[in-house]
């Protein structure tokens, strides 16, 4: 399964100007291929014994012509070629669709849609020709390397070494190609060396298992994630997302608000306040979603697990108010407010969202555990209680004195219980406590855990 990653670049004027070069070279190969293959549908992409005269050599006929198109590497050329032969299969492809389904219809004693009987005069060049932003394409993994770091990309053919704007690690990915696509459509008369590009990996990823064909070993195959204010994520193995902006976000929009009321209503500089308050926001929701996909897409590329467990969360549930009823108030209805800020700060629900869709990238199947008691519960003898818990990121055991991160304890008791229940699916018994401490109370009777089925 090929995935397309989105990643954004350092703008250097010199790499601009070389990937502007042969992008603007690969594109004009692609219209000449579409000329030839107009003319020439049935045309095949390679000379072989019994097709002497093929696309590719008309493309090299086609640089000759031309010695300033000769300076440009014949991959650049042949790969726009293979594109616009590509298309031009596609079309055929979907013509002889419309010819089956007006046949099949007529089988059927049926009336043919008007989509497929209307004349179809379309050639390739109205329907796949490239009128847009000039992006390069590299499908050939010899033609770039990555930097040992994983955070920059470059191609000695092509002349160009970009770096990635964030901390990003390229290494770990199963590359298969890569696209450079302006950042906008840029007009002609657009120098090439003030063109802006991002980067679009194309990435090969296995599909995602069921949950039931999982091989699970031992609980360290497994990967334990708690979501929490203070850090975005704490799994198991040791690594946390830090929020590093945990209350400035409150901060910003009570400043915001502060400057809107400052003005009159239906003024200028009232709409201008509102314009930017919402761009200041857009930004600082966009910042916070990259840094966070990036640090989660590490974290799962370093650990390799074979399975990712979360706790069933709900963010709405757990953001209701302490208020109460005039006849039964609420307590702490301060603390309780400050606490729901916080958890609208962090988007917990946000954050699992992002857990699942870059495990399922990487074809890691996620399942969700009861949270109850998790940070409560010691990872090491399995005693469970609230004062276990000092405060929001100190853990210490009362029975065995562990003292560790509460975060960390957390994400390894979402472990242990993805593991116990995983258990009993494959084999049908639960491991022993010292094994594998989940914090389950047990029912009424004491006969067995209670254990709800994962989600």
């Amino acid at each position: 399964m090929i995935r397309t990653l989105k990643f954004a670049l350092h703008y250097q004027p010199a790499n601009s100007q070389a990937i502007g070069y042969y992008a603007t070279q690969q594109n004009a190969a692609y219209n000449a291929a579409v000329d030839v293959l107009n003319q020439e549908p049935d045309l095949p992409k390679r000379s072989g014994r019994h097709h002497p005269d093929a696309l590719n050599k008309r493309i090299t006929a086609w640089r000759q012509r031309n010695r300033q198109r000769a300076d440009a590497p014949y991959y650049i050329h042949q790969q726009g070629a293979e594109e616009a032969w590509e298309a031009n299969q596609r079309m055929r492809q979907a013509r002889d669709d419309r010819q089956q389904r007006i046949a099949q219809a007529i089988a059927n004693g049926e009336e043919p849609k008007q989509r497929d009987i209307r004349p179809h005069r379309r050639t390739l060049a109205h329907r796949a020709r490239k009128k847009g932003p000039l992006s390069l394409t590299i499908t050939d993994r010899r033609l770039f390397q990555v930097s040992n770091e994983g955070q920059t990309l470059s191609s000695r053919q092509c002349g160009f070494t970009v770096t990635l704007r964030a901390h990003q690690n390229l290494k770990f990915l199963d590359i298969r190609s890569i696209r450079l696509v302006p950042v906008k459509n840029y007009g002609t008369r657009t120098p090439l060396g003030r063109r802006h590009y991002c980067l679009h990996v194309q990435v090969a990823v296995p599909e995602p298992v069921p949950i039931e064909s999982v091989d699970i070993e031992n609980p360290a195959d497994i990967l334990g994630a708690d979501r929490g204010t203070k850090n975005h994520l704490a799994v198991s193995s040791g690594h946390r997302a830090h929020n590093p902006r945990s209350g400035k976000q409150r901060t910003r929009r009570r400043k915001h608000q502060h400057d809107i009321a400052g003005k009159p209503r239906g003024s200028k500089r009232r709409h201008h306040a509102v314009a930017k308050a919402r761009e200041q926001s857009s930004r600082y929701t966009q910042r916070r979603d990259q840094d966070l996909r990036r640090q989660i897409r590490d974290i799962l590329l370093e650990a390799k697990p074979k399975m990712v467990s979360i706790e069933s969360l709900h963010p709405i549930s757990m953001m209701a108010s302490a208020r109460g009823t005039s006849a039964a108030p609420g307590k702490n209805v301060a603390a309780k407010r400050k606490l729901n800020e916080s958890l609208a700060e962090s988007a917990i629900g946000y954050v699992g969202k992002l857990l699942r869709e870059e495990a399922a990238k990487l074809g890691i199947p996620t399942v969700s555990v009861p949270p109850q008691g998790t940070s409560q519960t010691c990872p090491r003898c399995g005693d469970r209680h609230r004062n276990n818990r000092e405060s929001q990121a100190v853990f210490r055991c009362r029975q065995c004195g562990l003292y560790a991160h509460a975060d960390w304890t957390a994400a390894v008791i979402i472990r242990n219980r993805a593991y116990v229940r995983h258990c009993e699916w494959q084999s049908g018994h639960t491991p022993d406590v010292l094994t594998a401490p989940t914090g389950w109370r047990e029912q009424p009777s004491g006969s067995e855990p209670r254990q709800p089925r994962l989600g």
